[in-house]
């Protein structure tokens, strides 16, 4: 198995515990491995869903450790899709 598909497996696992939020999660996920640098804006335009929707699931993503803030401020948030970034770099 490819470390690609291994990770994107494990992303899956994660997002199956969502609970209802599990089939967003895997449109967010999708959008990510195409754009694995976001903002909130750019999430909720992309998946057509409010602001408040798009922030509280990228923290979703953020506290199960598939995300991280890299910006440090509380306004213009970027997160990073990490783990598939490091695929890329080693």
């Amino acid at each position: 198995m490819s470390r690609l598909s291994k990770c994107g497996g494990e992303y899956e696992q994660i997002i199956m515990t969502f609970g209802r939020r599990a089939e967003l999660g895997q449109k967010l996920l999708l959008y990510m491995f195409s754009k694995p640098i976001a903002n909130i804006t750019q999430i909720s335009k992309e998946l057509k869903i409010a602001f408040n929707t798009a922030d509280s699931l990228i923290q979703q993503f953020n506290q199960v450790g598939m995300v991280k803030e890299i910006t440090g401020h509380s306004r213009n948030r970027l997160f990073v899709l990490w783990s598939y970034l490091d695929l890329f770099r080693s």
